[in-house]
């Protein structure tokens, strides 16, 4: 199960590590806030990602020696549910670190702590049926459909990714 779970990543990294945020430069936070993208702030995704799942309790090294095999399956929708339950807490924390460090005022962290958390996002999962594509395709979807603009998306895939080892 955690080959399934580790390979499932490999086309986040990929995918989340190409593209830049500057694809998402349109989007707007809510309440007409231009986002990070747009007031010249640059966002490392991954970096925030990295520093907040690390901060609360992620295993990076395990994440890190098992690259190469992440993209060769997918994670089933089962497994990925039992993963973010078991580790629910972490995650969630780790949300919200990645949240405050993000270039937003206090008023959209607070929003979007509020928002993302993992029982929303298990709350998706059970809703969707004959998914096909990997978890994090499923958790873009999730953060799109709640009207999360895609830089932060971004980073709150990456951040959720990590325990997912």
């Amino acid at each position: 199960m955690k080959k399934a779970v580790i390979t499932s990543l490999s086309s986040l990294v990929l995918a989340t590590g190409v593209a830049s945020p500057m694809a998402n430069a349109k989007e707007n936070v809510i309440n007409n806030q231009p986002s990070s993208v747009q007031s010249g702030v640059n966002v490392n995704a991954e970096a925030i990602a990295r520093e907040a799942a690390r901060e609360n309790g992620a295993d990076l090294r395990a994440y890190d020696a098992q690259q190469m095999e992440r993209g060769k399956a997918t994670l089933t929708l089962k497994a990925a549910k039992e993963l973010l339950s078991k580790n629910k807490e972490k995650i969630n924390n780790a949300i919200k670190s990645a949240i405050q460090k993000l270039p937003l005022n206090d008023a959209q962290k607070k929003k979007w702590i509020s928002i993302i958390t993992i029982d929303g996002f298990i709350k998706y999962l059970n809703q969707i049926t004959n998914f096909t594509g990997s978890i994090e395709d499923a958790a873009q979807g999730w953060l799109t459909s709640i009207g999360v603009p895609g830089w932060i998306a971004q980073v709150i895939v990456q951040t959720i990714s990590f325990f997912l080892v």
